[in-house]
């Protein structure tokens, strides 16, 4: 079964916006075809209340408000987000299953997982690229430190002390974490976790002392002045994080890579729907709203078209390969 059309409607205007922009995008075609049974669903491999998550739920509304039928998301989490993708790709091509990804999940998980059961090229549409995140490390309650500088002087004095926490094994944090003890010699125990959120909240609790991930899982924490972000990955300083360096800026090279959030549906998805879904999708990131509000969360809001998203994974899996295998590799 499908939606009638009528109950579908082009994103609502807003005066921030060019109108001529939006009904131009909404006209691109008549309607997205869905099952009448129950809601749109955006499949999230990270625990709820990650920086992840929360782009999802706000790319949710945007296409609730569109589509005029439900949209959920869904959190299966565990296994870097290769239990969502597992979920998408099982799912009919109907428009109604959508998994949000990272480039832990579609560029790193074939490296790390080697029973992954899903091929990110083959297996998926990529609908577009929606943000990037700088990586970021951060402390708390335990080493009490504000930069960088300090953090190793105290990872050096607590030698058994010294964990850091990591939001899935494989995942790009993972890889900076190995970095950073390569390049530093700090004594580094690696942890993974279900995702950021609960990395977050180990530091405040005392319970970690350090940890890496995304910048939006640690911004507004850091902006509340609970837990410490010391160092942030990329070439520039994020604009809402602007008094905390990068990784160069603080003596440590070759952790400049930033991570990736995009969309997917699953291979066979008609045309018609993945067009209709980038337009949507474009129209919600232009909002001024919705690319401040991400802004502030720790995110850069830098949409791409199918076509680049697609070629940036299979780039980055030539690229990350190699690395990723020797990482996994049992010691």
């Amino acid at each position: 079964m499908t939606i009638p059309l009528s109950r579908l409607r082009p994103y609502p205007p807003r005066p921030t916006l060019s109108r001529r922009g939006l009904l131009a995008a909404a006209a691109l075609l008549p309607g997205l075809p869905a099952a009448a049974q129950g809601p749109v669903r955006i499949i999230s491999g990270f625990a709820a209340g990650g920086s992840q998550d929360v782009l999802a739920r706000i790319l949710a509304e945007a296409l609730q408000e569109a589509l005029g039928v439900g949209v959920v998301v869904e959190n299966r989490t565990g296994a870097a987000g290769t239990i969502a993708g597992d979920v998408v790709k099982a799912a009919a091509p109907d428009g109604t299953t959508i998994l949000i990804a990272n480039i832990v999940t579609m560029s790193l998980a074939p490296f790390s997982f080697p029973g992954l059961k899903y091929d990110p090229v083959k297996d998926f549409v990529a609908l577009a690229k929606t943000t990037e995140f700088p990586i970021a490390l951060a402390t708390g309650a335990m080493t009490g430190a504000t930069r960088l500088a300090d953090l190793m002087d105290w990872t050096r004095a607590n030698p058994a002390r010294g964990s850091i926490g990591v939001p899935a094994a494989g995942s790009l944090p993972h890889l900076f974490a190995a970095r950073l003890a390569a390049s530093t010699g700090l004594p580094l125990t690696v942890v993974p976790y279900r995702g950021g959120a609960p990395i977050a909240q180990d530091l405040m609790g005392g319970q970690l002392a350090m940890g890496f991930g995304a910048a939006a899982d640690f911004s507004e924490l850091h902006q509340a002045r609970r837990i410490v972000i010391v160092a942030t990955s990329g070439t520039i300083r994020h604009p809402a994080l602007s008094q905390v360096p990068t990784f160069t800026e603080s003596g440590v090279a070759g952790l400049d890579s930033n991570g990736w959030n995009g969309l997917f549906l699953p291979a066979g998805t008609p045309s018609a729907i993945v067009e209709r879904y980038q337009a949507i999708v474009a129209a919600a990131l232009a909002r001024p709203a919705v690319r401040e509000r991400l802004i502030q969360l720790g995110f850069l809001v830098t949409p791409s078209s199918s076509d680049a998203m697609r070629q940036q994974i299979v780039e980055e899996m030539r690229a990350w390969g190699p690395i990723m295998t020797d990482l996994m590799k049992p010691r």
